[in-house]
């Protein structure tokens, strides 16, 4: 029992020393960036709602200061995030017989332009897209807030790891 207790108490201990040198998630962020910014995030795809850039970027920005070390700084940031809303769309994902819908999909598309103001060949420019599917019986203004913040949930996921990540 009293070995039992040595190798837990002795994995604790370099568990707890190594947590700042290594991240679980795979995080890479140079030691010269500190800071981040989220430009106001705009919308070109006007069937989205109003409030949808808003949204989206306290969201990416919410995702960034949890799961970083970076810093809000809107002055002189290292890393800078311009965003647009250029895609808010309903599609129809299958028919049953007699053509009639049996699936609509939801998809939200992002355009980001990855600005890094310590070294500029890490700059880069994606589109980022995110679709849910639902039952055509379902009233999409009754539900589109809830999709919403799932899509950009997986959106801001995706940004996060192509702007922070090796893999």
């Amino acid at each position: 029992m009293l070995n039992l207790l040595k190798y837990i108490s002795s994995f604790v201990f370099v568990v707890i020393i190594f947590t700042g040198c290594y991240s679980f998630k795979g995080i890479s962020i140079p030691e010269d960036v500190n800071t981040f910014y989220v430009q106001q995030v705009k919308l070109t795809d006007f069937k989205a709602p109003p409030d949808t850039p808003e949204r989206f970027m306290d969201q990416f920005r919410q995702k960034v200061r949890s799961q970083s070390r970076l810093k809000w700084n809107d002055t002189d940031p290292h890393i800078e995030f311009d965003c647009t809303i250029t895609g808010f769309n309903v599609s129809n994902e299958g028919n049953r017989a007699g053509n009639e819908v049996s699936l609509n999909k939801l998809t939200i598309t992002i355009s980001v332009n990855y600005i890094n103001n310590n070294n500029e060949d890490d700059n880069w420019k994606k589109n980022f897209s995110f679709g849910i599917p639902f039952d055509p019986s379902q009233d999409l203004q009754e539900v589109q807030d809830g999709y919403i913040e799932d899509i950009f949930d997986q959106i801001a996921e995706n940004v996060f790891n192509d702007a922070f990540t090796n893999w």
